[in-house]
């Protein structure tokens, strides 16, 4: 029974943070550009070129839209954990964690409810635009975990507990969401005015998105009990087939519309965007399968049903949960003011209208500014407000030469998720005409 413990208590870290590696995503166009990163991501207003067709495809239609630009492999990456932070981790590496450490630590996730992590990869192989037309080829993927108090009881102690005297722990609120997509979008501007000082656009992006790879799964009742001794696993899970196997790159898909609204009249710039007007994406449920994720061991017997199952079987809660992993309607509102060639300033309004299973917020309200000491080195800053009382601040910093830009930019955002560190790397291109 020792050794059962043992393995349970290096199996279920070591699977989450294989989870948080391998991060995943839902049916969304990610962001091509790390400025907009840097500017707290406030840039429905000032979309254009290759930006456009995530942020706000009606920026292809107005008068200063680059004539060719480019973005390519660009990069945006996120790791949280909370409330035992990876700082709290990386402090006491290569350590024996004292026991004071470690209720303090568990003092904290029975406070929290939960210890909560989360992962995510944004890779954009190529957005680009050629006159008013735009595409954007990306890959996206998410992974939320979440470990109950007992579990991370199970983990800091074993199980005799932080009192060192054998009681039940529990699994309840521990789950895992995971899933990965890829989408191929194309997008149009169409001029409504266009002055010498004041421009008007509509736009739309249309976009097909394939899902790879989707995970989920929750406890349902599974503990250690201390008398009689037994450990009883109890976490019923879906999974599309690519899990294990490799052999199947498209597990789903569907259709979605996104449309825009631009317009800049001297300093000033406004853009409005819906996205998922409409959406199809769905999960292929033949691809899809449940297993009830049941054992039990104790000191008689040992029994387990991992056993495959249609996906139909499925608890509903499950069946909700993968529901849940596509892409959610949601309306974004930007104004900005160039003063000055030195000095851009931007704020957003962002709101979903629908719960994600991942960490997706659904409401944001930030500003962010640009600042160029020198013609060729912009300076981004940016901060939001989140739903939830969450927040986020970014810097970022670019480098102009010519043709050649370079932009990085960094992030952290804290969401009922927990704290996510999120990083972007772009190298972009235009050319005016």
């Amino acid at each position: 029974m020792k050794q059962i413990i043992g393995r349970l208590r290096l199996a279920v870290p070591a699977g989450a943070l294989v989870a948080l590696a391998a991060s995943n995503a839902a049916a969304q166009l990610p962001s091509a550009s790390a400025a907009a990163l840097g500017m707290g991501d406030n840039y429905t207003a000032l979309a254009r070129g290759f930006n456009s067709a995530a942020w706000n495809p009606a920026g292809l239609g107005m008068g200063n839209n680059p004539f060719v630009s480019f973005g390519l492999m660009s990069f945006r990456g996120l790791a949280g954990l909370d409330p035992v932070s990876l700082g709290d981790l990386k402090q006491h590496e290569g350590q024996n964690v004292s026991v004071a450490v470690r209720n303090q630590w568990l003092d904290e996730i029975v406070a929290e409810g939960n210890e909560q992590g989360s992962g995510g990869t944004d890779v954009t192989y190529l957005a680009a635009n050629v006159g008013r037309v735009g595409v954007h080829l990306s890959s996206s993927g998410r992974a939320v975990a979440n470990l109950g108090p007992g579990a991370a009881e199970l983990i800091l102690f074993g199980n005799a507990g932080r009192t060192g005297t054998a009681a039940d722990l529990t699994f309840a609120g521990s789950s895992f969401d995971m899933a990965v997509t890829s989408t191929l979008a194309l997008a149009y501007g169409q001029p409504l005015i266009r002055s010498d000082n004041r421009s008007l656009a509509l736009g739309a992006t249309l976009k097909y998105t394939f899902g790879h790879l989707v995970f989920t799964g929750e406890d349902n009742g599974g503990l250690v009990r201390a008398s009689p001794l037994e450990v009883r696993f109890s976490f019923p899970t879906v999974a599309s087939d690519t899990v294990l196997v490799f052999d199947k790159v498209d597990n789903g898909g569907g259709i979605g519309l996104d449309l825009g609204l631009a317009y800049s009249g001297g300093p000033w710039s406004a853009g409005v965007t819906a996205k998922n007007v409409f959406n199809t994406f769905e999960w292929d449920e033949s691809s899809l399968f449940y297993r009830p994720g049941e054992a039990v061991f104790n000191v008689e017997d040992s029994e387990a049903n991992f056993a495959p199952q249609p996906f139909s079987a499925a608890p509903q809660s499950l069946q909700d949960r993968v529901e849940n992993m596509v892409g959610k309607p949601e309306v974004a509102a930007g104004i900005a003011f160039q003063p000055s060639r030195h000095v851009l300033l931007s704020a957003d309004v962002h709101q979903r209208f629908a719960e994600s299973t991942l960490n997706e917020t659904k409401s944001q309200i930030g500003v962010g500014a640009e600042l160029r000491p020198l013609r060729w080195l912009p300076v981004r800053v940016g901060g939001a407000l989140l739903n939830d009382g969450g927040r986020m601040g970014s810097l970022g910093l670019g480098l102009e030469f010519g043709a050649a830009n370079f932009t990085a930019s960094v992030a952290q955002r804290d969401t009922n998720l927990g704290i996510d560190n999120i990083f972007m790397f772009t190298f972009s291109s235009m050319r005016m005409r």
